[in-house]
């Protein structure tokens, strides 16, 4: 009998937004797309921005990211959710001029060797981020940087209403 993949809830690190702000203030991009002026901007946009924590400008910048969500979570910026769950969010979108939405999940899911087939690596990775991601992974000791995998479902994104 095939193994089939098991996505289980996770009890997620949640900010508070009566400690943070305004939540739009907090969130970023994935890190493969912030540049220096994009992590500036972040960074000026709140003192509680992941990117401080995805892309820690310190000299040392594993150690001050794992210091910074310490920080956060003793203040309660950061509050692990009550019990584990698993997280639905939409992600809206355009392109050539139709508006999108794609509807996901936030799961946990167990690794595996590529060679087993079922789970696919992303088309191209670079040794470098990879090693980067790791230390951050290791150091934190949780993944602040989802993983965003797509699977062969009956229900693409869908044109939606123009507002």
């Amino acid at each position: 009998m095939p193994m089939t993949h098991r996505i289980e809830p996770f009890a997620g690190l949640l900010y508070d937004a009566d400690r943070c702000g305004t939540l739009s203030n907090v969130v970023a991009p994935p890190y493969d797309l912030i540049d220096k002026a994009r992590q500036d901007a972040l960074y000026a946009r709140s003192l509680y921005n992941v990117v401080r924590l995805e892309l820690n400008r310190d000299p040392d910048r594993y150690a001050s990211a794992a210091r910074t969500l310490g920080e956060w979570l003793t203040e309660g910026v950061l509050k692990r959710a009550a019990r584990p769950a698993i997280y639905f969010y939409s992600q809206f979108f355009e392109i050539e001029g139709r508006l999108l939405r794609r509807d996901a999940f936030i799961v946990r899911i167990r690794l595996e060797e590529f060679n087993a087939g079922r789970i696919l690596p992303h088309e191209r990775t670079f040794p470098a981020a990879r090693q980067d991601r790791l230390e951050l992974l290791t150091t934190l000791g949780t993944q602040v940087s989802p993983i965003f995998g797509l699977y062969a479902g009956a229900h693409p994104a869908q044109p939606l209403s123009p507002r």
